[in-house]
């Protein structure tokens, strides 16, 4: 039996219970071949009891069992119940053969309104130009922006040879202000210093804005985490020169958004991480409609993409801020996830700078309104412009590295915070971690 937990979102224990089916099937099969079914996973049926009927948190149940589930089994749930029943019944069953054709008419049917969407006469600003064309029409980034980075590279520089300090909140000020940038959450300004100067430690955010997306300051903090292991990978696909390749894209993709599979504003909706979308997309703005990649062109256009940016960081001709502009421009264009594509395409666009020994790209507060007009109209492509939107991410650097530098240094009493909060998160962790085990192993 497993006890309760105060941890937040936690289960209630379930009652005993002298004995279990192997499987939860539906009724309409009960008294046939399938009442001897065992379960597709050894514990899908405590999962069942322990976790779904026993919350009403739909990001919670989403989260245990990918978490548990994803790691063994890459093939989807579904597709293996239903391979699994039909080859048990082996055509014994004509209520479920009936499901099966539904259930694959419906999908197609689904796939087809996605398509029959995005393809609706309607008032676009510019209709969508794949990626091959961009490259055509608009001037290459290695001509443009005209933007003169050597200011950037010394202040840069000066930074990693005498402030390491700094280095290390630019990144955490990278994490906050590109979620808050995106709308994923809002805190107040010093909570953002809080974190900035502090790190990510349990009990740093003391207040969320009222009209937060996400009102849970714990969960607000493992978003900055997600997003900070998601900047390391980006680091490390530039020090190791690793290809980058639609399987990277979509890992990068998943470590970004791992704390961010259900909305959290209702109605609750799934958002896939590390998968690319199937459905349709398009942002509607007072002029008309900007349309993005369909949603059977998406995987195509991310191999265009990722090749290109291959071949720009391995480009020396490359300039980096211009590169940098193309790279955020393509993936906008395409924005291939139904979620975090800012997000993702400010990661991608950080690669060409890391390895030209510049900082990644952020944008703080004081540039948001400019990065907006400007990666919009290279969106639409009204103005195929790359050194309006290269000054504003060159501006967005500078204004960052400046805002930490005036940071206060850390005390002592900052020092007793981190280590108590420390331990008390290590503590946290422990307890979740027992606490997910005990989902699993419930009602023994």
């Amino acid at each position: 039996m497993g006890t309760t937990s105060n941890h937040p979102g936690s289960l209630e224990p379930v009652e005993e219970q002298a004995s279990r089916p192997t499987s939860r099937i539906a009724k309409w099969i009960s008294g046939g071949p399938l009442d001897e079914l065992p379960p597709f996973d050894p514990e899908e049926s405590r999962l069942h009891n322990s976790i779904v009927l026993n919350s009403s948190n739909p990001a919670y149940i989403v989260c245990v069992l990918e978490d548990i589930l994803l790691p063994r089994y890459r093939v989807p749930y579904l597709l293996i119940r239903a391979a699994n029943t039909s080859i048990i019944l082996d055509g014994q069953d004509p209520v479920f053969d009936t499901w099966l054709v539904t259930y694959r008419q419906k999908v197609a049917e689904h796939h087809k309104h996605q398509l029959t969407i995005w393809h609706a006469p309607r008032r676009n600003i510019e209709a969508w130009v794949p990626t091959s064309h961009l490259l055509e029409q608009l001037s290459s980034p290695r001509r443009s922006p005209a933007v003169d980075n050597q200011a950037l590279m010394n202040l840069w520089s000066q930074v990693v040879d005498d402030a390491p300090h700094v280095i290390e909140r630019y990144f955490k000020s990278l994490c906050v202000e590109t979620n808050i940038r995106d709308g994923v959450f809002r805190i107040c300004q010093d909570s953002i210093s809080n974190v900035v100067r502090t790190g990510f430690y349990y009990g740093v955010i003391n207040r969320v804005e009222r009209d937060s997306a996400v009102s849970n300051p714990d969960k607000i903090l493992r978003i900055i985490k997600d997003t900070h292991e998601a900047l390391q990978y980006v680091y490390d696909i530039a020090s190791t020169e690793q290809p980058v390749t639609p399987q990277v894209v979509l890992k990068l993709h998943e470590l970004l958004m791992r704390q961010q599979k259900v909305t959290s504003t209702t109605p609750h909706q799934y958002v896939p991480i590390g998968r690319f979308r199937t459905g349709g997309l398009e942002m509607r703005r007072m002029e008309g409609y900007v349309q993005f990649c369909p949603p059977d062109r998406v995987i195509e256009e991310v191999n265009t993409i990722t090749g290109r940016i291959q071949e720009l960081l391995f480009s020396c001709k490359a300039n980096p801020i211009g590169a940098a502009a193309w790279i955020h421009m393509a993936v906008m264009n395409c924005s291939p996830f139904a979620s975090g594509n800012g997000r993702m395409a400010r990661l991608l666009a950080s690669l060409p700078l890391i390895v030209a020994g510049l900082p990644p790209m952020t944008i703080p507060c004081d540039v948001r309104n400019e990065y907006a007009v400007a990666s919009s109209r290279v969106i639409a492509r009204l103005e195929a412009n790359y050194s309006e939107l290269g000054n504003v991410i060159v501006r967005g650097m500078m204004e960052t590295i400046r805002s930490v530098e005036k940071l206060s240094a850390l005390t002592e009493e900052d020092y007793q915070f981190q280590t108590i909060s420390g331990l008390e998160l290590r503590l946290s962790s422990i307890e979740t971690d027992e606490y997910v085990r005990d989902a699993v192993i419930q009602v023994e």
